[in-house]
């Protein structure tokens, strides 16, 4: 975290050179109320490039815990496997050593699943911070009428879903059903880099992405990928006024992997 503070010190003083450097340059500047405006957008920036700089921090540290993770996990199989065969050719001793060494594996596997955690809270408060107090309503308005509406439904709460690394805001939720990650649809195509049109007549919505075009129909599992009929194993429905559609469908069509973190959410 001592590399994070730089970083945001570091910025700081920045914009507060080039604020002091602009006031400098400008000393008509006789209209107070600009003036006071102008330090007002300054620092709505500055807070804005803190946040982005914090993020890129935490994702960052998210990464290289996640690779130390997966390489203890590596070294645990490993050593999982010699004490299997320690035991079966009747060596207790050497099973035995091998046994503490696994142990101390699950304790640092432990330590980092600890640590997995605390930025996952991080970045949540992170994106929290994005809503007014009135989005928060709105978005936990959206949860609970989802909650009754799909008895099976399990919701997934402010920053649960990410595209490369960037933390997607979404003002209604996205939720699990049977299985299937369901999303509003236009928030994540947006950040995609597609766009998204709706067709109140054929109650459609197309998405476009480069040379790829995909058409929804409203209460259908019919889609069209660039005219080309398949069906999809759940319909895609309108939700709290939004259009939802399952995740893994839209993403895998643009070419996209998806990964579902199970212990974290």
């Amino acid at each position: 975290m001592k590399k994070l503070l730089l970083l945001l010190i570091s910025l700081t003083l920045v914009l507060s050179a080039t604020f002091t450097a602009f006031a400098a340059g400008n000393e008509d500047f006789s209209d107070k109320a600009k003036e006071k405006e102008y330090k007002v957008q300054l620092e709505k920036q500055e807070k804005i490039n803190l946040k982005k700089v914090f993020k890129q921090e935490l994702n960052a540290q998210k990464k290289e815990i996640v690779k130390a993770k997966g390489a203890l996990e590596e070294q645990k199989q490993e050593l999982e496997v010699q004490y299997k065969e320690l035991l079966t050719a009747g060596d207790t001793a050497g099973a035995d050593a091998l046994f503490v060494k696994i142990s101390d594996l699950d304790t640092q596997i432990a330590e980092k699943k600890m640590q997995m955690k605390k930025i996952i809270n991080e970045r949540y408060m992170v994106i929290k911070s994005e809503y007014s107090d009135d989005e928060l309503a709105q978005f936990e308005n959206a949860a609970a009428l989802i909650e009754k509406m799909y008895e099976d439904a399990a919701i997934l709460g402010l920053g649960a879903i990410t595209v490369r690394d960037n933390i997607i805001k979404f003002d209604a939720p996205a939720y699990i059903k049977g299985g299937r990650t369901i999303i509003p649809v236009r928030a994540i195509t947006e950040e995609l880099g597609a766009t998204v049109d709706w067709d109140q007549d054929t109650q459609s919505v197309t998405i476009t992405k480069e040379n790829i075009e995909i058409v929804f129909t409203i209460n259908s599992k019919k889609v069209y990928i660039d005219g080309v009929e398949q069906e999809l194993d759940v319909s895609t429905e309108v939700t709290n006024g939004r259009t939802y559609v399952p995740l893994r469908f839209i993403a895998e069509t643009f070419g996209l992997t998806v990964n579902w973190d199970d212990e974290n959410g």
